[in-house]
């Protein structure tokens, strides 16, 4: 029987028919970089693009914000963004260090989040340790984007605004994390807020950087509107990316970031069910001007949005960043499907 193009428009709008597998594209593949947790996955992100560097940004592996605003600060620095525990030097990251070879780390956030165990494992090696943070996540997202205008020595144009916090443990951090790489590309700072309010560390670094154009990642839920006109307030332009999911969300900032310049022949999917294993990819896939996007850890057709862009995009080299537990062995032969791995 054939489906009326109104009515087959609406399924496939929703998810319930399926589009038939691409064609084999030769050449295309789809490949993993995973190592045996978050912070191996992030030695193993480095080891993908970083053949040396003069300086290793380092962030606390078990909380979100502060990687994800550094990585346009790693990514100006030419630096690998690694992960680490606060009061030790992980298993595998004095390796990476002694591999890297740098002559100075930058550590992200207070000794809360890099204590002086870390410091003193660093130096050991023989590296200096420098330090960026603030009082709270917010006052770090600020030093940062303050060290980022130091580094780059030009105005800040543009600046990004995420929801910094919730109290759901699988909301604020999707939106930081969708756009921690467009962010790295365009080398301009991630700050965050709260739903509902602007943090005092935040408004400080909004005056004092100063930026024509505010956008906000992600929809009312998350910014709230109240908070988008306290932004435009002071003349700013405020714009807003997002849609009605995460994937949905991350698809707009993708787009956005494919029309500046990134490059969806190599694309990287991270999960959108936690975000370990991504924490480290802004700096990596802005550095190797790749594109980004997030994926359901289970079933690509849940996060439709991410599967339209692989199919039209048809990617040469598609890598999913975790293992099984972060993306499953069917998302990754359904990616292949859309692409048309062989």
């Amino acid at each position: 029987m054939r489906i009326p193009t109104a009515i087959l428009a609406v399924l496939l709008a929703v998810g319930l028919v399926l589009a038939p597998a691409a064609a084999a594209q030769e050449g295309a593949r789809v490949e993993r970089v995973s190592g045996d947790g978050r912070v191996a996955t992030a030695i193993e992100v480095s080891r993908s693009t970083f053949e040396r560097a003069d300086t290793v940004v380092m962030a606390y592996a078990h909380e979100y914000p502060d990687a994800l605003v550094g990585a346009p600060l790693a990514a100006a620095l030419g630096a690998p963004l690694i992960l680490n525990d606060r009061d030790r030097m992980f298993p595998g990251v004095s390796e990476e260090l002694e591999r890297l070879d740098p002559q100075r780390v930058v550590l992200l956030g207070g000794r809360r989040q890099m204590g002086p165990e870390v410091v003193d494992g660093i130096e050991a090696l023989g590296i200096a340790v420098e330090r960026v943070s603030g009082s709270t996540r917010f006052g770090t997202a600020a030093a940062v984007a303050e060290r980022l205008a130091q580094e780059r020595g030009t105005a800040t144009a543009r600046v990004f605004v995420t929801e910094g916090i919730d109290a759901d443990r699988t909301r604020g951090w999707p939106d930081a994390l969708a756009v921690a790489p467009y962010a790295a590309h365009v080398g301009m700072p991630t700050l965050l807020v709260d739903t509902d309010l602007i943090p005092d560390d935040t408004a400080r670094a909004l005056a004092a950087l100063a930026p024509a154009e505010v956008v906000i990642i992600g929809g009312e839920g998350a910014v709230s509107a109240a908070v988008e006109r306290d932004l435009a307030a002071d003349g700013r332009t405020v714009t807003r990316i997002f849609g009605p999911t995460r994937y949905a969300t991350g698809a707009a900032v993708y787009d956005e970031a494919v029309a500046e310049g990134m490059n969806p022949a190599t694309t990287w999917l991270a999960t959108g069910g936690n975000y370990p294993d991504a924490l480290s990819a802004g700096a990596t896939v802005a550095a190797r001007g790749d594109a980004f996007l997030l994926v359901d850890p289970v079933d690509l057709d849940r996060s439709a949005p991410t599967r339209e862009r692989l199919a039209a995009s048809r990617p040469d080299l598609v890598r999913i960043l975790g293992g099984t537990a972060a993306v499953s062995d069917q998302v990754v032969e359904q990616v292949r499907d859309v692409i048309g791995a062989q």
